[in-house]
């Protein structure tokens, strides 16, 4: 059975080549693309199969994570990954534990939960301690750009879905992974314009605007 890290932090596309080496020692099968720099690699859980696929394929419901035995990220069908993949939980500082009430406060009304399922949350993650910080960074651009009086919470939402896919994907693919059910595109386009990120470093928590 696959282990799974879930990845709070995305990552621009693996190199075809440099990938290649990793995916044949896991086991997986890969099927290669041309080697043009426009693809991504996606995980197949059921076939336990590695493919590359356009950039601009990538679609709403598609998450980067962190695949055991395999270098880099690679998108998935987020409803395909399980509970029992996931690895064992890492530990966190009283410190991040702080952090993560003042985070839950700032996010409760779009990503209601208690405290403890917050911890749970982030100590999934290969480096929970950085994924504190990817949560608390999410917490204050939503904070910042939810502020708008006229919104309503339909519209809310959809700013936490557009600066949680600026957390987590680059600039170029954050609305590919988003689909606003309010929020107009033109102000979506502004928000990652402000908060997207031209590379998301993968499990540090920081980011390169």
């Amino acid at each position: 059975m696959d282990a799974m890290y879930w990845c709070l932090v995305g990552g621009g596309a693996a190199a075809v080549l440099a990938a290649v080496a990793a995916i044949v020692r896991s086991g997986a099968q890969v099927k290669l693309p041309s080697a043009d720099g426009n693809f991504v690699p996606f995980y197949d859980f059921k076939t336990r199969s590695v493919s590359y696929i356009r950039k601009e394929a990538v679609r709403p419901g598609m998450v980067q994570v962190k695949i055991h035995n395999l270098e880099g990220l690679h998108w998935v069908d987020a409803k395909q990954m399980k509970q029992e993949k996931i690895a064992p939980l890492g530990e966190l500082s009283e410190a991040a534990r702080a952090k993560l009430a003042s985070i839950r406060e700032v996010l409760t009304e779009v990503h209601p939960m208690t405290l403890e399922q917050w911890e749970a949350l982030v100590r999934r993650d290969a480096d929970p301690e950085a994924a504190v910080a990817t949560w608390e960074t999410i917490s204050a651009d939503y904070r910042s750009e939810s502020a708008n009086p006229s919104y309503n919470a339909i519209q809310r939402l959809d700013v936490f879905h557009v600066v949680v896919a600026c957390a987590t994907s680059t600039r170029d693919q954050a609305l590919a992974t988003v689909t606003l059910a309010a929020l107009a595109r033109t102000t979506a386009e502004g928000i990652v314009a402000r908060h997207g990120r031209s590379e998301v470093r993968q499990g540090t928590g920081r980011y390169a605007k």
